[in-house]
């Protein structure tokens, strides 16, 4: 499966503090605010806002870098920390591990030095592992899921089983033992009821198991977790999440030849264009009109439309790449 909703993407996001309502991006602060408050407010307003809108969350992020280069003393290092973690997550979801690697290794020199928490700690660690699998280190990656898991149950610390089940779930799939990963996935939502899983992490797993039912060819399965997924998007207005969903969707009717329902779930992309900034959207769309245009023999289009993601992808984003290549092949061989 391509597009967003590829297996290797979608890292979840618990335990993290966020808004309980939309907190509205402002500069106009008091003057008396303290750094650490508007420190506090510019980090809430990126909990809130990473699956609902990435250009502003950017803009987030740099005012949050800059507020760290100007008075980095006065901002506690907890706080830094739950930053640093939303910045690799914000990089997950546009798509960009070695961006995100590229934060993970800058804060790693310093990390023994910083006043933050175990839990802090370990989801660094988590993110390392998660990153390692998405640039291709699988057997270090699967090495250390197990450990923590293992860890975890021993010490009754659920959110490191949760975490690291999900993503042991992913890296079997990526591997192409889609029965174990849906195993996997199913265990860690054993574990929903007893820690605080966000909305998006619970419609990113029922898309992930969506997505191994798809390669078993069990479309019943398959939609049944989409339409869980959508409503959990619609419900929390995660647009962002709602292209993964309909991706998602599309494919499983591509896949099962059913071509009018996938024109009819692309046209549905499009609509969701108008009204959400993501700029994965436009890729996901790409990519499932020229499997549509495979699917009618009309390879002269579709690699056209591959060809185009090629010449727009940053030269940084090389999964991306691979996998149009791959599936541009399959068109070149007829």
């Amino acid at each position: 499966m391509l597009g967003k909703a590829s297996t290797l993407f979608f890292l979840i996001n618990i335990g993290i503090l966020s808004a309980q309502v939309d907190t509205l991006y402002k500069l106009d602060f008091t003057e008396n605010a303290s750094s650490q408050i508007k420190f506090s407010v510019y980090l809430d307003s990126l909990i809130s806002n990473m699956y609902k809108n990435i250009e502003l969350s950017d803009n987030i992020v740099n005012s949050c870098l800059q507020l760290i280069e100007e008075e980095k003393d006065q901002i506690s290092d907890s706080l830094q920390m739950e930053f640093i973690i939303n910045r690799i997550y914000l990089e997950y979801n546009k798509i960009k591990p070695i961006a995100a690697y590229q934060i993970i290794s800058e804060a790693s020199v310093g990390l023994n030095e910083m006043d933050i928490t175990t839990d802090q700690i370990a989801t660094f660690n988590y993110l390392k592992s998660f990153t390692d699998m998405s640039l291709g280190d699988l057997e270090s990656a699967q090495i250390s899921y197990y450990s923590e898991i293992e860890r975890g149950k021993s010490i009754h610390d659920f959110k490191t089983v949760y975490r690291n089940l999900y993503s042991l779930a992913i890296l079997l799939k990526e591997e192409g033992n889609y029965e174990s990963s849906i195993k996997f996935l199913n265990e860690s939502i054993e574990y929903w009821e007893q820690i605080k899983v966000e909305p998006s992490t619970m419609a990113f797993t029922h898309i992930e198991l969506a997505n191994s039912y798809i390669d078993l060819e069990n479309y019943e399965k398959a939609f049944e977790h989409l339409a869980k997924a959508e409503k959990l998007a619609d419900d929390n207005k995660l647009n962002i999440i709602k292209s993964d969903v309909l991706y998602a969707k599309g494919f499983a009717y591509y896949s099962k030849n059913d071509i009018a329902n996938a024109e009819k779930i692309n046209k549905e992309l499009i609509e969701l264009s108008k009204i959400t900034d993501d700029p994965n959207l436009a890729y996901n769309r790409s990519i499932l009109q020229a499997d549509i245009f495979v699917a009618k023999k009309d390879h002269k289009h579709a690699l056209e439309i591959y060809d185009k993601i090629l010449a727009s992808t940053d030269s940084t984003e090389l999964t991306i790449k691979m996998q149009t290549y791959e599936k541009s092949y399959t068109p070149m061989q007829h």
